[in-house]
Order: C-alpha cells, then structure tokens, then sequence
C-alpha cells in the first residue's frame, strides 16, 4: 500500500488505516454507524453547513473493506426499518387523464391546507404513495440475498407506473455511494448509469493532486478546463 491514496476523495494513508483497524479493535460492540460517525468526528469529516459527512465516511468504508485493508462489523439486520404501508384508493377512485400544458397556462395555484384523518388526507396519503418518491419502499440495512441491497419487487410498480416500460432510453444519475450503485444495478439493470457531477470532480480532483501537486497553479488550470468538458 502506498503512503496515501485517494478514497472518496480523500488521501488515505496507512496510519488511518491503522487507527481505523484499531477503533474497530478496541470497540468490539460497535456497528458499523457506530463506527462511521466515529470516523467523522475523528476526521473532521463535514459539510458545508457542518453536519458529518457519514455517507461519504460509510462508503470509504465499505470501499476500504473491498480492498481487503479493513473489517467490518456484520450487519445489524434485525434494526431495519419496516416497509411502508401500502395505501389503498380513495373510493371510486380513477386515474386522472394525461395533462399536457405549460405552467402558465394553469394560472394561479392555490394551496389548500389538508386537515388529518380527513377525506383530503387520505386522498394526499395515496397520492404520495402512488407517485411521489416518499412511497418508494425500501429496507436498510439489506436483508436478502441474492440482492444484497435491496429487493427488485418494490421498484417494479412504481418504475411502470411512472412510464419507464415505454422510455425509450432510462439513465440513471447515481451519487458516489456504494450502496446506490448496487440499487441502481438491481432495479434498473438496461438503464445508463453514470456518476453525478459533484462526485465525478471529486475524482477528478484526485487525479489533479497526484499528476499536478496539492493547490498548485497547474492543478488549478487543469480542473478548470477538465471539469468544463465534463459539463459540457
């Protein structure tokens, strides 16, 4: 293993590696949260608005695990989230016609506050659940195998509903975690797959540290022309 090396686009030496070795050493009761919110805070590891950064930190993990310099607690399965309900229809309920028109042309709109446990709610309640990503179905941590990460069954429904049997074409932009890859690969197995902008240049940006130096004016000049192509 060299000195350092880019992960998640972070320099990663031996030493971390170590410490990481020992946290999960001397803390055998340890999930894997446990752990990653551990990185985090030991590293530093926050946004912007300086929340920790534990998707990034979980993926450096995992990724540490796929290159053998790491273990990992097993999973905590038993802690998973439960799938949502499923919502039945409204009474009498029909699907709406296909509404094709600019957002002038519908005018003012008004939002109606809905009141709970009303008509109006449960009307909303089945409307998320039929076609807004909230009633998208998921467990975490994974429970089955042979996909490792998630169920195929609960994306089929919705990925008809929402026209994806008639699409021509289906790309799929994914973030740079892992577990995302592996639900992409599942549930949309024909479609385009690529990596999002901001985790793409967080590649990049390794590349530009190792052939041009950390801050340099070169390293700047190169981004700045290699992230432009990238966006096109």
């Amino acid at each position: 293993m060299d000195a350092t090396e880019p992960i998640q686009g972070r320099r990663v030496s031996k030493r971390d590696v170590e410490e990481l070795r020992g946290c999960k050493g001397s803390n055998p009761g340890w999930s894997r949260q446990r752990i990653t919110m551990e990185l985090c805070r030991r590293w530093e590891w926050r946004d912007a608005k300086g929340r920790l950064k534990d998707f990034a930190a979980r993926s450096l993990l995992l990724r540490l695990k796929a290159r053998g310099r790491i273990d990992l607690p097993a999973l905590q399965t038993q802690k998973g989230r439960a799938l949502r309900q499923i919502v039945p229809p409204p009474p009498g309920w029909q699907g709406p016609g296909e509404i094709m028109s600019s957002l002038r042309a519908f005018g003012n709109v008004r939002p109606d506050p809905v009141e709970p446990g009303s008509k109006a709610a449960k009307r909303w309640a089945f409307y998320l659940h039929r076609h807004h990503y909230l009633g998208f179905s998921m467990r975490w941590p994974p429970r089955s195998e042979p996909h490792p990460w998630i169920s195929e069954r609960p994306c089929m429904p919705r990925r008809l509903r929402r026209g994806m049997g008639r699409a021509k074409t289906v790309h799929v932009v994914v973030d740079g975690a892992l577990w995302l890859w592996e639900l992409a690969k599942d549930c949309f197995k024909d479609a385009i797959k690529t990596l999002d902008f901001h985790h793409a240049r967080e590649h990049l940006q390794a590349v530009a540290d190792l052939e041009h130096g950390v801050g340099t004016e070169a390293n700047r000049d190169w981004m700045k022309r290699t992230t432009w192509d990238l966006a096109g």
